[in-house]
């Protein structure tokens, strides 16, 4: 008789926890996010008489091109006068570089701005450099 209740009892259990257990599927892959880019680094010197500017991103994922922007001003202001100073293709490496040319004396102000594919932009930092006057 106890091996009889026993045998119910574990029935019965099973049958009470089967209807509560989690349905098994086939494991859905996982889907990657795509990080945001981000400004890995911005630097800048001078070289001759021309201003360097380099950069690099953490991800190169959603962006176009590169805009370069100049200002001779306060770069903290927000109605500092910045120059478009040129542009570069997104080409997937890992640093970028541009070389201006037609710059003054003085400390100049440059900031990079990541224009992606939806229409918005990410700005970079400033990064600041002398040229000694001439």
């Amino acid at each position: 008789m106890k091996i009889a209740i026993l045998i119910f009892a574990l029935f019965a259990g099973v049958q009470l926890t089967a209807g509560n257990m989690p349905s098994w599927s086939a494991a859905e892959p996982a889907v990657k996010q795509a990080t945001p880019p981000a400004f890995a680094f911005l630097r800048g010197h001078r070289q001759a008489r021309a201003a360097v500017v380099t950069w690099g991103m953490s991800s190169n994922s959603g962006i176009y091109d590169f805009d370069i922007e100049l200002t001779y001003e306060d770069p903290t202001d927000p109605y500092s006068n910045w120059e478009y100073r040129g542009e570069m293709p997104n080409s997937n490496g890992r640093s970028f570089k541009f070389t201006d040319n037609d710059v003054l004396g003085g400390v100049m102000h440059y900031r990079i701005v990541a224009n992606m594919n939806d229409g918005s932009r990410v700005v970079s930092d400033c990064q600041s450099i002398k040229i000694p006057s001439r």
